[in-house]
């Protein structure tokens, strides 16, 4: 992925963050506060080189501050309502509980805040979702690892169907590819079908393929039917997938056996998931091209 298109999806990813933890605030939903402390924790630590921890651990409701960092002598207070009230009483409790001899900085980080305040004192900042991102200083290889992290904190299941019959239509169209329906004799990347089988797997157990928007549901999600066929793909998947890892490690071919034996294997599969559709009335079917 380009790296201005992962820019974006970042920024997309934590506005729905930001919105989601917005919402349940409003209701008086708190449960997300302890989970956005974390994820802005987890941020920062990468985007920049900080060490941040809980201040709260060993000392339960530390005063002003919910993370810092002691070498750096950095304090961030993460809040869902950065307003100027918040403000003066976070700094009155930092010098009251003479924090200021142990902090040169306090951040300020809201899902909703000012952009300043007359009242922020000059060791005070207030931080908007760029500056907590740093996108633009991020190399690529940050970039994804931020993306992925961001799509870890998503609560897709809340907001796209999750039925076992939509769930298995989306592993039906990872299975419909190349790794399986192309006997061996059509394949031409050895790499790039241990990765198509990687994603299968996947998507059968965590219901997701990383820096796809390919969503299903974590396997333990869908009622008992569902999992026994899902875990037979998955075993029958990772069986082939460590024949062919195994034997093209020196090649880039496969021997004349192995290949027949990973075909039949492909064959197998793709009647064993056929038969499951017949079963219980789904449309979508699958099958394995020899090239005839």
């Amino acid at each position: 992925m380009r790296e201005d298109d992962l820019k974006r999806r970042i920024v997309d990813r934590m506005s729905v963050i930001d919105a989601h933890v917005k919402g349940r605030t409003k209701h008086g939903l708190n449960d997300a506060s302890t989970a956005i402390e974390t994820l802005y924790r987890e941020v920062l630590n990468m985007t920049r080189g900080w060490n941040l921890t809980s201040a709260n651990f060993g000392q339960h409701d530390f005063p002003a501050v919910d993370l810092h960092d002691e070498g750096q002598r950095i304090a961030v207070q993460v809040t869902a309502t950065c307003d100027t009230t918040k403000i003066v009483k976070t700094q009155k409790a930092f010098q009251d509980h003479k924090l200021d001899q142990a902090y040169d900085k306090l951040i300020f980080i809201g899902i909703e805040s000012l952009k300043t305040s007359s009242k922020l004192e000059l060791w005070a900042e207030i931080w908007s979702q760029s500056k907590l991102l740093n996108l633009e200083n991020l190399d690529l290889q940050q970039l994804e690892h931020l993306d992925s992290r961001l799509a870890q904190s998503i609560s897709w299941h809340a907001f796209v169907e999750m039925s076992d019959r939509h769930c298995f239509d989306v592993v039906m169209g990872i299975l419909d590819r190349d790794a399986i329906r192309h006997e061996t004799s059509q394949e031409g990347d050895f790499g790039a079908m241990t990765t198509g089988l990687m994603d299968i797997k996947r998507i059968v157990n965590s219901g997701e393929i990383p820096g796809t928007r390919h969503l299903a549901k974590p396997l333990p999600l869908y009622s008992q039917k569902y999992q026994d066929i899902l875990l037979e793909i998955d075993e029958s998947v990772g069986r082939m997938r460590s024949l062919v890892q195994r034997n093209t490690k020196t090649t880039d071919y496969l021997p004349w056996k192995v290949a027949t034996k990973v075909d039949l294997m492909r064959h197998e599969l793709v009647n064993l998931v056929n038969a499951f559709c017949d079963a219980n009335n789904h449309g979508r079917r699958i099958r394995v091209w020899s090239g005839d």
